[in-house]
């Protein structure tokens, strides 16, 4: 606030910032970040693009181990509280981000539309944020869509929000047709370790998903 309006934050600015309103910059790294925080239960993992270096030999050359910025000691009851109502987005009938389901996966998102720029020439930015899946989270997202200076029917839930659902049943058939290919177990007289499933293919009854219809539904924030 200070470096844009040369004075300091007043009580009206928080109120606004705190429903995404407002003097607030943030790009869609970092919604993801927040997003990942929520899933790690509080705890913010350094985000690498790179996780590992291979040789032509799949042998690791290089990797970065996972670190911990920061916690943000979120009591359980708070992370359940957020998890279920993100769940409720994309699932519950008055959710504006049914476009984001994906059969047999409970996704945790939230949708929201912000408006910038001269007034009567404002441009719509929508988002879909969350992570999935929702009971033990493997990826945190987050989707931006600009909307054309001065369209007024661009929403997170009609428009970021099916961003998100195209990528993650990408990611969950092709998932679903991995684990269909694996080899039958043989018995041998070898002791394994236990092997637990891929959570794509056993998803929680922590959250049951309910079928709703999309032609009442609302796709705004």
């Amino acid at each position: 606030m200070l470096k844009v309006h040369q004075r300091k934050i007043l009580p009206g600015d928080t109120a606004n910032i705190s429903i995404g309103q407002g003097d607030i910059l943030i790009t869609p790294l970092q919604m993801a970040q927040a997003m990942g925080i929520i899933a790690a239960e509080g705890k913010f993992h350094q985000t690498r693009l790179i996780q590992q270096i291979q040789n032509p030999d799949n042998k690791v050359v290089a990797a970065y181990p996972d670190r911990i910025r920061a916690n943000l000691n979120i009591s359980p009851e708070v992370i359940d509280t957020l998890r279920k109502a993100m769940v409720a987005v994309t699932e519950d009938a008055q959710g504006t981000a049914h476009r984001a389901q994906v059969k047999g996966i409970h996704v945790a998102g939230k949708t929201g539309t912000a408006q910038w720029g001269p007034q009567n020439h404002q441009r719509t930015a929508a988002w879909f944020v969350g992570f999935v899946p929702a009971e033990h989270p493997q990826y945190a997202f987050a989707a931006l869509y600009e909307g054309d200076p001065g369209d007024n029917r661009v929403h997170g839930g009609s428009h970021a929000a099916p961003l998100i659902g195209k990528v993650l049943k990408e990611i969950y058939a092709n998932a679903a047709i991995k684990e269909t290919k694996k080899p039958a177990n043989k018995q041998s007289n070898q002791s394994e370790s236990p092997h637990q499933p891929d959570t794509v293919n056993n998803p929680s009854e922590a959250f049951p998903i309910k079928e709703s219809s999309n032609e009442d539904n609302s796709d705004g924030d």
